[in-house]
């Protein structure tokens, strides 16, 4: 049986909450500040949102479709010390409907070189083997290389452009290496 050193909910956590239909509802009780919240209305048909502190509290990615990157007003307002807060946004705040938020915690943002593309914010965390990264990509139609700061190679990989409504691109060790497949 292995053992790991850390108990998981020291770099995930879920929380439930309710909307309050208003700005500023703080969601409490992560127990670390979050680098990675996706957010779900799970009594009703809204979209996932996914937001991240390498692009800022307002900015998201919709996971279920391919929309490029959308700033929303009273969406998430701020990534807290125990968890996040939120405004009146029916994808997070709607008053009387219940959400799930699924929070990640990475915490280092030091610089990252190393690859043949220089990431512009990046956070990431070896223990919890967990890397957020933005970058621009060089154009090129050749393989690139982007550094994750985990210091071991990448088991599981999700990339998305932010700026034009591209699909998601999922790959993991078992499919193999290839450009096809994230890896």
């Amino acid at each position: 049986m292995a053992y790991i050193s850390f108990k998981p909910k020291d770099y995930f956590n879920t929380l439930n909450y309710t909307g309050t239909g208003a700005t500023g509802n703080g969601v409490t009780g992560a127990g670390f500040t979050p680098d990675m919240v996706w957010l779900k209305k799970i009594t009703g048909a809204d979209g996932h949102n996914l937001f991240d502190t390498v692009r800022g509290a307002t900015k998201y990615l919709t996971p279920n479709d391919n929309s490029q990157q959308v700033t929303g007003t009273n969406t998430l307002e701020s990534f807290d010390s125990d968890g996040f807060t939120v405004g009146l946004a029916g994808t997070v705040g709607q008053s009387g409907y219940t959400y799930a938020g699924w929070c990640w915690k990475a915490g280092t943002t030091s610089s990252l070189s190393g690859g043949t593309i220089t990431p512009s914010s990046q956070t990431y965390n070896t223990t919890a083997g967990i890397s957020a990264v933005k970058y621009v990509g060089d154009g090129a139609a050749t393989s690139a290389t982007v550094p994750h700061g985990l210091g071991v190679a990448p088991t599981f990989c999700i990339f998305k452009s932010t700026s034009s409504a591209d699909h998601w691109f999922v790959g993991n060790i078992g499919m193999g290496t290839s450009a096809t497949n994230g890896f």
